[in-house]
């Protein structure tokens, strides 16, 4: 949307510089404008440091934590460079009957609810490491559109045999020619053990993340069908289709 309006003001501004009725620079200035796009730097890019910027631009992931009371575990927060468009990162990642293929630890995810065609209960397994068993839970999941260039999701428990509470967001945001993605989570476990399970929540969050940006990006280089599939479910959705229902 934003493109669009800069490109139609450049072509006025063109015909009125002809006409006598616009200042020398009107033209060269907006031509910057298109082509460095210097109004779309997203939020969760100028959170992070020069040093952690150039991190995540060199592909890596950084991870954040703030201690917090309601939990025994941080609020952890994720940014990654993902190498496509913000509205495909989402369709895949957001393709929740998809995720038990690639996600780590992920055994089930099935889509059981629409609560609204943006807002769908998911039901999940998966497998804790010892000494806890596997544990099943569905959360509500919640997409929506900022702009063309930014799109998130929220989540909250609905229920759960093993945690109290769980709830975060991820943010798609277009930054040059790719994407900028935050996700941050709470979660609150109900087990003893809690405490000495810390170290490796972080260390199967930052796996799993990892692994989530690499699958979205095989996923838009090599497999135009699902692209396709994934990209049709979220335009509907947003358009108030529940895509889930049969």
């Amino acid at each position: 949307m934003k493109r669009k309006f800069l490109t139609n003001l450049k072509k006025y501004i063109q015909y009125a510089y002809k006409k006598g009725g616009a200042p020398s620079w009107c033209v060269p200035f907006l031509s910057l404008l298109l082509t460095t796009h210097v109004w779309a730097i997203p939020a969760s890019f100028l959170e992070l440091s020069p040093a952690e910027r150039h991190l995540l631009l060199k592909g890596e992931l950084i991870i954040k934590t703030k201690e917090i009371k309601e939990s025994t575990w941080p609020q952890v927060t994720l940014y990654g460079k993902i190498n496509t468009d913000p509205l495909l990162a989402l369709s895949v990642y957001a393709a929740y009957d998809y995720q038990k293929n690639y996600v780590p630890a992920v055994i089930k995810s099935d889509p059981i609810k629409h609560i609204s065609p943006t807002d769908v209960h998911v039901s999940y397994e998966r497998d804790l490491p010892w000494p806890l068993s596997s544990t099943k839970y569905t959360t509500g999941n919640i997409v929506s559109k900022q702009s063309d260039d930014a799109y998130s999701i929220n989540w909250y428990l609905v229920n759960s045999d093993s945690i109290t509470d769980t709830k975060g967001m991820a943010s798609f945001n277009r930054y040059q020619d790719f994407t900028i993605f935050k996700y941050t989570t709470i979660i609150v476990p109900n087990t003893v053990f809690a405490p000495l399970l810390k170290n490796n929540m972080l260390t199967d969050l930052s796996q799993s993340m990892t692994k989530i940006i690499s699958h979205i990006e095989t996923v838009a280089e090599n497999s135009p069908e699902l692209v396709t599939t994934f990209k049709e479910k979220i335009i509907k959705a947003l358009k108030g289709i529940k895509v889930y229902e049969k």
